[in-house]
């Protein structure tokens, strides 16, 4: 997939590519990043050349390049920290709903939630 803005002549593109470490065999991962590449139309023959390229990667892509299985404990971490919000915020919502209603209170607005 790719996405490409006119106005400011950048196109972002959607790589994967296999990386493996040499000292330790056997192993590759499959790791996906975005690359933001910058163009430059020439006005002799009217093509695009790149003018730079930025390779944009996620934690949990970078992880794979030095710990093998590491993005898996990336992801467990991603969602325990998701479920303790979840949790955190169904706890402390009636604490947000007496703040609003004193806030609306203090504030003179009559909305009724």
């Amino acid at each position: 997939m790719s996405k490409y803005n006119q106005k400011s002549k950048i196109l972002f593109v959607e790589i994967r590519q296999i990386f493996s470490l040499f000292f330790v065999p056997f192993y590759k991962s499959d790791v996906r990043l975005t690359t933001k590449l910058s163009l430059v139309q020439s006005t002799e023959d009217n093509k695009y050349y790149i003018k730079s390229q930025e390779d944009l990667y996620q934690l949990n892509e970078v992880v794979k390049f030095f710990w093998p299985g590491g993005a898996t404990v990336i992801w467990v971490w991603q969602m325990l920290a998701t479920f303790l919000c979840i949790v955190g915020a169904l706890m402390l919502a009636p604490v947000t709903w007496m703040f609003q209603r004193h806030s609306n209170k203090v504030n003179g607005v009559s909305k009724h939630l």
